[in-house]
């Protein structure tokens, strides 16, 4: 098989061969697959023609039928078809598709599905199988149903077939003719060749005399001939690459530099002799071992990747490493390497000398640079004939540009600053004619600023003229700037006010300043020969050591001291003492300050802040400094006293740590802050604040801040004033509250004043009216109701008035004891059974001065509303006893006085009061019983009596826990005396006096008058008190009495009396008024011997005093 293999595919005949078969193949198979193709193509139109004239046939005659819907005649019809060959089926079926006829009669009444849409004639479907075709069967114009007929293929594919077998039949035939066609031409035309390739391999045995011996002029001749030229040329280039090739051996064994032939993957394969001198190593052991072998091991890697790149690129290479050298050293080796297929042909050179020179000359110019760097001056060289400029490395770094650039003289001009260019030029100018070259000067580089010196050495010619210039250039920047600093360091230090001295370690001076030469008096030069012990009193040189340790460790002191100036005097200083260290070597630098003023200032502040503190040490209001971050930096006695805390204990501290007991400001809880206020607009500012003390007592305080401001302007802390005004605000309280009773009582007064004078009119004219009237009249009722009303209203006019204090009243000296006793089963009618009344009477009690009336008031109404505050039963409790109020007492109750007085307290176990019920309990018309219960004028009469007897009253009630009422009244220094006892009523009589009546109101004075007369009297009336004394002049009787108001216009009642007796001496007088004032009685209290009477008054109660006055002594 290989040797068949070979003869087809291997040779020349065998591949003609094979390439006609394959093209007769390929042809013959074309030719019967287009042959089967149409013979199928034309068998199945056949059978498509055959299949549509038969359903054509079927359908005109199945038309009637299917019209008819004969079933049997159309299945008669469809069996006759059987006849036909290859029929597969036959199908009839309705204008719907149901199936009325079929070959297969089990589809009958089944329904076709895929019927064209529309009455026509179609093959549905064309398959190697069979052919299906459909058609309408028409009647009329109309179509009655369908016809389906389907034809197999069997005949026609074995037609088919048949066909494709003769085709491949003919087709082999054709290809086995067509190969041996082919061979027998392959072997007519490869006979020639065949004896060329004999010569061939002739040669190729080493024959190189071997010849094709052909004739002829057709192909294979002239190739033979073409051959045998070749053969020729082939042996006369042989000789002479032979000779060429001696030639290349000797110069190969007799060349200096190393020759190598190497593999590339890394094998020497040839090498020269060269190598033994080189390395040490013979050829012979070289020759066949791994280059790389050799080789530096820091050089590997780079070796390694030079003969990659040889091996991809093919082209030379020049690359630098080292070899090892037999004795264990590195030589230096220089390659060029070309590569030429899998072999590289290198030629190297041992360059170890010129390595060691390059790294020798390297060094040496690395040590230049770094010398220049190292001394900031850099070198430059300057050919002068060709203006070409070559500097080094520093120079570059100096003037910042880039070593790629050209340089040239106009390079360098353009670096100096515009300012010096012209000076630098010149002096150039001036060296290319001879003169030193040695110049300071300022370049820009960049936008910075630097200073230069520049020297240089110019060479010239025999002829004089300039050829190079060889020079430096030093970066003196620094330099320049220490010289200006030094400068101005000395200018500062001889500008300040301090003397300052540079010290050495040894205590002497190195540099003074012209404020130390002033202050001590000695010159520079002489203070520069002396040391700290001759101008220090506190420093003698033993001490100087350890001032030096401790200097050096701190390296900063301040301290005061004594120096003693040229002339002995000795001075307080300040010293400011710093430690340095430069060049190795350690100095003070000694700032001092003459601070004899400031200790004069301080002495002089000291007694000033100590006379301060004991200012502030005894003023009773608390003072602090706050600072900004509001923490106490001072504080006095008054403040620590009200915080309760030592001065220790609050400096330092956050000021609302300590006054507010919080820790947070107060201002953060929108309480108004003075000193936050201070701060922010340095100003003073005041506030008032509710602090608690360490009891966690309530107090008011009243804060006032003041700015304390530095020389800037700035606000740098706060003082403080705190004062406890919590008893200034229960002082004002009080007041408020009195201001408030005294203006209530006033309006009171004058209300009472005036209503009284309208119910004397009303009750007088009722009273009357009731005297000239019988009972049984129609409005004797109306009136003396009218009556009654009057006489409610004029007492509660008396209350309003008691309240106020305006009401008259005639004091007595009373056993208060004897009063109660006197008061009790009163009391008890009046507060009820279900409530207990207890007396609790002191022994030994004091006497008081008070109206009696004015007793029983008070103690009718506290035990009314004792009786009201108690829901169901309960009781109340009356007591006395003597009471010594102190100045502890008055602190607490400001409405109090220091001395002796008598308690009467009524207490109840009712419901008690609330602090705001408290607040109002005397204010008149106020009271908490409902509408129609109560007037609001009990308390407030209890109120007024109280305070008009010169007394006062405390309450102390709450909510469940009942009431106590404790009224305060002075001890009356006299012993009591006998109360009065009550005078059987007798009826009033009238009398046939001559009086006097002034009254300032028309109705009240008709009113009067008529009454006097009623009883008898002759009465001259006048509605102003000089009318009244007009009439007691022209009167030329004795007039008995005088019956006047208090308040009239002109003047008062007592004044009119006054006037009145210097014309009749022993006139006497009865005064009347709604209030008196302070007329006729002071603080309410009639003076001994004044006849008085309240106004509104019945007929029976005027006629009765009018007579006690006209018949009294």
């Amino acid at each position: 098989m290989k040797s068949l293999s070979h003869f087809l595919f291997g040779t020349l005949r065998g591949r003609l061969i094979v390439g006609v078969a394959v093209v007769h193949a390929v042809m013959m198979a074309l030719f019967i697959t287009d042959l089967t193709t149409r013979q199928r193509a034309m068998l199945l139109d056949r059978q498509i023609e055959e299949a549509t004239a038969l359903s054509q046939t079927l359908a005109t005659s199945a038309a009637g039928w299917i019209a008819a819907n004969d079933l049997a005649g159309l299945q008669e019809l469809v069996e006759a078809q059987r006849r036909y060959p290859e029929l597969l089926f036959a199908i009839l079926a309705d204008q719907e598709g149901r199936v009325l006829a079929d070959t297969d009669k089990s589809r009958q009444e089944l329904y076709m599905l895929d019927l064209p849409g529309e009455a026509r004639q179609t093959v549905l479907t064309s398959t190697p199988e069979l052919v299906d075709v459909v058609a309408p069967a028409m009647l009329g114009g109309h179509q009655a149903g369908w016809v389906r007929v389907g034809i197999g293929q069997k005949k026609a594919g074995k037609k088919l077939a048949a066909i494709t077998r003769n085709g491949v039949f003919y087709a082999l035939a054709a290809i086995i003719i067509g190969s041996l066609i082919a061979w027998f031409m392959g072997h007519r035309i490869t006979r020639r060749l065949y004896a060329v390739q004999k010569t061939i391999a002739a040669v190729r045995s080493g024959n190189r005399l071997a010849r094709a011996s052909l004739t002829g002029t057709d192909e294979a001749a002239v190739i033979a001939q073409d051959f045998n030229q070749m053969l020729d040329v082939i042996v006369t280039r042989d000789a002479e690459l032979r000779e060429k090739t001696e030639e290349l051996d000797h110069y190969f064994t007799e060349a200096l530099d190393l020759l190598c032939i190497a593999d590339t993957d890394g094998y020497f394969r040839r090498l020269n002799p060269a190598w033994e001198a080189t390395l040490g190593f013979p050829v012979s052991e070289l020759v066949g071992q791994r280059f790389l072998d050799f080789i530096h091991p820091e050089d590997l890697e780079a070796t390694r990747q030079a003969v990659s790149l040889l091996a991809d690129q093919k082209e030379v290479a020049n690359f630098v490493n080292r070899y090892r050298h037999i004795n264990g050293e590195y030589r230096w080796i220089e390659w060029r390497a070309l590569p030429t297929g899998q072999r590289i042909y290198a030629v190297a050179r041992d360059i170890t000398t010129r390595k060691l020179m390059e790294d020798a000359l390297r060094q040496s110019e690395e040590n230049l640079n770094r010398a220049q760097a190292v001394a900031q001056t850099g070198s430059w060289y300057l050919d002068i004939r060709h203006n070409k400029l070559t500097w080094s490395a520093e120079t570059h770094r100096m003037f910042k540009i880039p070593r790629e650039q050209p340089l040239s003289l106009e390079t360098f001009a353009a670096c100096i600053l515009p300012e010096d260019r012209a000076m630098v030029l010149k002096a150039w100018d001036e060296a290319l004619q001879g003169a030193p070259y040695d110049i300071e000067h300022r370049i820009l580089v960049g936008n910075e600023t630097r200073w230069i010196r520049e020297r240089a050495e110019i060479r010239f010619d025999p002829a004089g003229k300039a050829l190079t210039g060889l020079g430096t250039a030093q970066d003196i920047t620094e330099r320049k700037q220490a010289e200006q600093n030094i400068a101005l360091l000395s200018f500062a230090l001889n500008s300040v006010s301090e003397a300052a001295f540079l010290i050495d370690e040894n205590a002497r001076f190195q540099y003074v300043n012209e404020e130390s030469c002033r202050i001590l008096g000695y010159s520079q030069d002489e203070l520069l020969g002396l040391g700290v012990s001759d101008v220090d009193a506190d420093f003698p040189a033993e001490h100087w050591p350890d001032h030096w340790k401790e200097l050096k460790t701190q390296h900063s002191l301040t301290f005061e001291g004594r120096h003693k100036n040229r002339e002995g005097y000795i001075f307080p200083v300040e010293v400011n003492a710093n430690y340095f260290e430069y060049a190795g070597q350690g100095y003070n630098l000694a700032m001092v300050r003459d601070i004899t003023e400031r200790k004069r200032t301080e002495e002089a502040l000291r007694k000033s802040e100590e006379f301060n503190r004991n200012i502030l040490a005894t003023v009773d209001e608390g003072f602090i400094v706050v600072g900004r971050d509001y923490r106490i930096l001072s504080a006095n006695k008054a403040f620590c006293d009200m915080v309760q805390s030592s001065a220790d204990q609050v400096v330092g501290r956050f000021c609302y740590e300590v006054s507010h007991r919080i820790d947070h400001p107060c201002f953060d809880s929108g309480e108004e802050c003075a000193v936050r206020h201070t701060f922010e607009t340095g100003i003073p500012h005041s506030a008032n604040h509710t602090h608690e003390n360490a009891a966690g007592v309530k107090q008011y305080v009243e804060l006032k801040s003041f700015p304390l401001i530095d020389a800037s302007g700035t606000v740098v802390s706060a003082i403080e004033t705190i004062s406890d005004v919590t008893e200034k605000r229960k002082l004002e309280e009080q007041l408020q509250q009195a201001q408030k009773m005294e203006a209530i009582g006033t309006l009171a007064g004058g209300v009472a004043h005036d209503f009284n004078n309208m119910l004397m009119v009303i009750i007088g004219h009722a009273e009357i009216a009731l005297r000239q009237m019988a009972p049984d009249q129609p409005f004797f009722a109306d009136l003396r109701e009218i009556r009654k009303a009057a006489g409610r209203s004029a007492e509660l006019t008396r209350q309003l008035l008691t309240f106020a204090r305006k009401q008259t009243v005639t004091p007595q000296v009373v056993d208060i004891n004897k009063t109660v006793e006197m008061m009790l089963k009163m009391l008890r009618r009046l507060i009820g059974e279900d409530i207990d009344l207890a007396w609790l009477p002191g022994a030994g009690i004091w006497p008081i001065k008070a109206d009696p009336s004015q007793i029983d008031q008070i103690l009718a109404n506290l035990c009314v509303n004792a009786r009201d505050a108690i829901a169901g039963v309960g009781k109340v409790t009356i007591e006395t006893r003597n009471e010594i109020i102190d100045e502890t007492y008055c602190a607490d109750h400001p409405e109090a006085v220091p001395g002796e007085y008598l308690l009467l307290a009524v207490s109840d176990d009712g419901c008690g009061m609330d602090k705001q019920t408290l607040g109002k309990i005397f204010e008149p018309f106020f009271t908490t019983k409902e509408q129609g219960k109560g007037t609001g004028l009990g308390l407030a009469t209890v109120y007024g009596i109280t305070k008009q007897s010169q007394g006062f009253i405390n309450v102390y009630s709450e909510p469940g826990q009942g009431s106590t009422f404790k009224i305060y009244l002075p001890r009356h220094a006299g012993k009591s005396g006998e109360m009065p006892k009550e005078s059987a009523t007798t009826p009033a009589v009238g009398g046939h006096e001559t009086i006097l009546l002034a009254e300032d109101e028309a109705a009240i004075l008709n009113m009067v008058k008529q009454i006097l007369e009623d009883f008898g009297y002759w009465v001259l009336a006048a509605s102003t008190p000089r009318e009244a004394i007009r009439m007691a002049k022209k009167h030329s009787g004795e007039i008995n009495l005088l019956i006047t108001d208090v308040i009239m216009p002109e003047m008062n009642g007592q004044e009119l009396a006054k006037n009145l007796r210097a014309l009749h001496p022993e006139l006497k007088s009865l005064y009347m008024s709604g209030y008196s004032g302070n007329v006729i009685a002071h603080h309410g209290a009639l003076d001994e011997g004044v006849n008085f009477i309240q106004k509104p008054f019945s007929m029976q109660a005027f006629a009765a005093k009018v007579r006690e006055v006209l018949e009294s002594k």
